[in-house]
């Protein structure tokens, strides 16, 4: 999930927010993982986007808003054969987080 923070809110209550809002969590464990800047053209502007990643550990199911579509839970093996299989269901961020943070995952994949 993913999401823009408000003005004057912390990374945690913007964590926070938007689990409860995309996904229906609250009281879930998390970890910071790190941030990277996502640079990219889009219809001949720069963009850059600053990501703040962090992972969330729950057991409680996934209740999806309005917002969004569908998910999808992976084991790391089941990740690396789709990945391998159809890199096209991913999109470019996606592979932005796994080149920064999950190397492993993508040279795993790729062998």
């Amino acid at each position: 999930m993913g999401g823009h923070a408000k003005a004057g809110e912390t990374e945690e209550e913007t964590l926070k927010r938007e689990a409860l809002e995309e996904a229906g969590l609250k009281g879930f464990g998390y970890k910071r993982i790190g941030q990277v800047i996502y640079s990219r053209d889009v219809l001949g502007r720069q963009e850059n986007h600053y990501f703040i990643l962090y992972e969330i550990y729950t057991n409680a199911p996934i209740i999806l808003n309005e917002e969004s579509e569908e998910y999808k839970a992976f084991t790391e093996d089941e990740l690396k054969k789709e990945i391998r299989q159809r890199p096209e269901r991913f999109g470019a961020a996606f592979f932005v987080i796994l080149e920064n943070f999950y190397p492993h995952l993508l040279r795993e994949a790729r062998q």
